[in-house]
């Protein structure tokens, strides 16, 4: 990729790049085209895939918010660093996050969606530049199984765009990427760093493997134990030259209550049963992450009211995920949930408040593959992990795979060895030390609550 900064040299670039079928452990090049062609995208639903038009569809909402972000200004001049997410949603939460543990004060958010700015006019040369490749890439889209991928790459060029000519006004020195899942991630971050941009990657606390596999940057941000094993694994494919160790991105929002030593212990034997929305999120047509997150919370839902069958005397209470508590769903949500768990003494945590708030109302939290379990592991609340159907997860040498089952024996020996020791004799005995927030440097920065 060279230095010009025009749309148009931009996406001539491009389709030179996404015609590189090398392996994704080669060089930088052959990663950002494995990312653009073969990666999951979360941006289009499901149904992109058997969609012959999605490339219409994408050329016309594009040109719409083109239409629509030259209204919006930005306020120039405010400093040298900035942050990428893909929309703007929890703008403030992930700001004061950043904030927080670089100790920069980072003015800038800029949401994809967004762009370009009302300051980024794009020149006739360019305009006629992008609409060709767009016209050209929803044609092929009627006939290519990769569709899904293959609509969006206009649009990733015009972002890639507007992001490097952004750096180069305002002379951004540092870039804090909030969305590293996102499959051009790697490719306008080798923009930002050609322009001597510092690039940190801020994945999610939930485990490399399931969407962050494949990273280019200056500095990788780690969370938990198990990423710090997965960064060693993935080597080949998780290119950066620094490693930091971060407290989990919404720590700043709960952990001060967790540090209060008057806070009462948990009722003992109680469950908390924390929601994936996986049965919402099929029924809503979201992208298949390949992790089949439906199946396998139907298959822990039903091992686990044969567990209750016997166990008359527990408590479960069901903390459901923000898609489930919304009010067009939320009568689908108790029906649900009254199907599976009817027989049961159960009932659903204050949908009014974050489930984070509320770790210490039960004794043992069980989900599967839920980033709120590492949340959890943070605060030093006992929790176990339904790993159906994942093969590659957790890694078997990794302390994590002592809290995972993937059976009805594995789960029934889990909640009996769990309810048998108290959280300190918990931890200890799995080797999960390391996950509580006592052992991160930075939480020692955190102001208690007196």
């Amino acid at each position: 990729m060279s230095a010009k900064n025009t749309l148009k040299s931009i996406i001539k670039e491009f389709k030179l790049l996404v015609q590189l079928k090398g392996k994704a452990e080669d060089d930088d090049h052959n990663l950002i085209s494995y990312c653009l062609r073969r990666s999951m995208s979360f941006r289009l639903p499901e149904s992109a895939k058997t969609d012959r038009l999605i490339g219409f569809r994408v050329w016309r909402r594009m040109n719409q918010a083109i239409k629509r972000n030259q209204n919006k200004a930005y306020i120039q001049g405010l400093g040298d660093a900035m942050i990428i997410q893909g929309v703007a949603r929890n703008k403030v939460r992930i700001s004061e996050y950043i904030s927080f543990q670089s100790q920069q004060r980072t003015t800038y958010f800029i949401a994809k969606d967004e762009l370009p700015f009302q300051q980024q006019k794009i020149n006739a040369s360019d305009k006629r530049a992008l609409q060709f490749f767009s016209l050209k890439t929803a044609l092929q889209c009627l006939f290519k199984k990769d569709r899904k991928n293959r609509a969006l790459w206009p649009w990733f060029c015009l972002e890639n765009w507007a992001l490097s000519d952004f750096s180069a006004r305002e002379n951004i020195k540092t870039a804090f990427d909030f969305a590293p899942y996102l499959i051009d991630a790697n490719y306008y971050t080798k923009a930002l760093q050609q322009k001597k941009v510092t690039v940190f990657k801020v994945p999610s606390s939930g485990p490399l493997k399931a969407h962050n596999k494949y990273i280019l940057g200056d500095v990788l941000v780690l969370s938990t134990p198990y990423q710090v094993m997965e960064r060693e694994k993935f080597k080949a494919t998780i290119k950066v030259g620094k490693v930091e160790k971060w407290i989990p991105e919404r720590a700043l929002e709960y952990i001060q209550q967790y540090q209060n030593p008057e806070l009462p212990e948990p009722p003992q034997g109680s469950i908390g049963y924390y929601s994936h929305g996986g049965w919402l999120r099929k029924a809503s047509g979201h992208a298949d992450n390949g992790l089949n997150i439906h199946s396998a919370e139907l298959q822990l839902m039903e091992d686990l009211s044969v567990w209750l069958r016997e166990a008359k005397d527990k408590e479960l209470i069901i903390f459901l995920h923000p898609k489930e508590k919304s009010t067009d769903v939320i009568e689908q949500t108790k029906a649900f949930y009254q199907k599976h768990f009817g027989e049961f003494n159960y009932r659903f945590a204050d949908t009014n408040k974050a489930t984070s708030e509320g770790f210490h109302l039960v004794d043992l939290g069980i989900a599967v593959y839920s980033t709120v379990l590492y949340e959890r592991l943070f605060a030093g609340y006992k929790s176990i992990i339904g790993n159906y159907g994942m093969s590659d997860f957790p890694d078997p040498d990794a302390s994590l795979s002592h809290i995972c089952f993937q059976s009805k024996a594995a789960l029934d020996k889990a909640l009996d060895e769990a309810f048998a020791v108290d959280r300190q004799g918990f931890f200890e005995k799995n080797g999960l030390l390391e996950y509580r927030f006592d052992t991160y440097e930075a939480s020692l920065r955190i102001p208690k609550i007196n």
